[in-house]
């Protein structure tokens, strides 16, 4: 039986945002999973450093949401 990996990440990015541009969050999550963690990465094309779509903040809090449910089921059956 293989075990999950004990670190994952969840990461949500505004392609707009002007403090962390797109490309050093693309590299963080390449060398992350490289290294076999497993990382949710989610672009919003639309938004900057933090969120001014009320659509997009939802969608990210049920994201959010679905990747903690995921995991800590995944880590309470280990």
């Amino acid at each position: 039986m293989s075990c999950p990996s004990p670190y994952q990440g969840s990461i949500l990015q505004g392609a707009q945002d002007p403090r962390v541009p797109r490309t050093e969050s693309d590299q963080l999550v390449e060398t992350l999973r490289t290294r076999g963690v497993d990382v949710r990465y989610d672009v919003y094309e639309d938004e900057g450093h933090g969120f001014t779509n009320r659509n997009n903040e939802l969608q990210a809090y049920e994201q959010i949401a679905d990747f903690l449910k995921h995991h800590l089921r995944t880590h309470e059956q280990t």
